[in-house]
């Protein structure tokens, strides 16, 4: 079980500093260009009715998928301000989604 300090320490850096983990991972990229965030979106079949965003943050991968709907979640409302789209702030364990109302999860550096 995760140390509750750390968790409140986590959120408390993120509302403190939304956006960091994406700005960090601004410049991060392979040989080819590509970025964790696209790794990422290759991971989701094409055609997806909608995608869940767990540990969102401030939402690169929701501006980075096309299609359908994009529901972003992070325990973070400094992050999720900065998103557009669906955000929902919740803590992944107690999550207020439906079993099935997805096409994809994904999640990244969460």
């Amino acid at each position: 079980m995760p140390d509750a300090r750390w968790e409140r320490y986590v959120a408390d850096y993120h509302d403190a500093n939304p956006g960091t983990t994406e700005d960090l991972l601004a410049g991060a990229r392979d040989r080819t260009g590509r970025s964790p965030y696209d790794w990422l979106l290759e991971a989701v079949p094409a055609g997806a009715s909608a995608v869940v965003d767990l540990a969102c943050g401030s939402g690169p991968l929701a501006r980075r998928l096309a299609g359908g709907p994009v529901v972003g979640v992070d325990q973070s409302a400094g992050e999720l301000s900065r998103g557009t789209g669906l955000r929902v702030q919740a803590r992944v364990p107690a999550l207020p989604l439906a079993s099935g109302c997805a096409g994809a999860v994904v999640t990244s550096m969460a």
